[in-house]
C-alpha cells in the first residue's frame, strides 16, 4: 500500500461571474447547432493561466505562495471573436485586443512557477475561453461583445470522469 500523499490535478485560472459563463455558455450553444461538437459546462468555462497538472499538497501550497507574491491588477476582458483551432478541433472565445495586465500577469505567474522547477508551456500565452470541443469545423458567429471586468485570480482542482471535467475553484487572490 502507497504512502504517497495523494496528487490533486491543478491549474491558475480567471473565472467568470456566472452571468459571464451563461452568455458563453449561450455563444456554444450557437456554434454547435452550426459545427457539431460538445459544448463546455456554463459552470465550467474559464480561461486557463496556467495548466500546472497532478501536484502533491506541498506543491500546491508552493503555487499558492507564488500567487500570494504577486500583485493583481483589475483589468477588463472584451471577448468579441469566435475563433477554431482544426488541429484541436476547439471553438473558443477570445478578444481582439489583450490588456496589457493580462500578459503582465501571466509572464509573472510563469516566472515564479518556473523558478520553482515546473515545467511551463513555451508557447506564446493566447488568452481564450474554451466554448466547444469536437467541432467539425469554423462557426460562423459574430457575437455582441462580452464586458468581462477581471479582480481576481483562482486556482482549480480539476478531475476527470466520463461525462467531461469537474471543476472546484479551491482558492482566489483577489485585486
Amino acid at each position: 500500500m502507497s504512502t504517497a500523499a495523494p496528487k490533486q490535478r491543478v491549474f491558475l485560472a480567471l473565472w467568470p461571474e456566472v452571468a459571464h459563463q451563461e452568455v458563453f455558455a449561450q455563444w456554444a450553444q450557437d456554434c454547435i447547432e452550426q459545427v457539431g461538437g460538445r459544448g463546455i459546462s456554463a459552470h465550467n468555462i474559464h480561461l486557463t493561466l496556467a495548466f500546472l497538472g497532478e501536484l502533491r499538497q506541498a506543491q500546491v501550497d508552493a503555487v499558492s505562495e507564488v500567487v500570494d507574491a504577486v500583485t493583481i491588477e483589475p483589468f477588463t476582458l472584451r471577448f468579441d471573436r469566435v475563433g477554431y483551432w482544426p488541429r484541436n478541433r476547439i471553438v473558443w472565445a477570445g478578444c481582439s485586443e489583450v490588456p496589457e495586465p493580462l500578459p503582465v500577469l501571466v509572464r509573472t505567474l510563469q516566472t515564479g512557477l518556473r523558478q520553482l522547477g515546473f515545467r511551463i508551456d513555451t508557447r506564446p500565452y493566447a488568452p481564450h475561453a474554451t466554448l466547444v470541443r469536437k467541432a467539425r469545423r469554423r462557426p460562423r458567429l459574430e457575437p455582441e461583445p462580452l464586458v468581462w471586468p477581471v479582480h481576481s485570480v483562482v486556482l482549480v482542482r480539476s478531475e476527470l470522469a466520463p461525462d467531461g471535467a469537474h471543476y472546484e475553484v479551491i482558492r482566489r487572490w483577489s485585486a
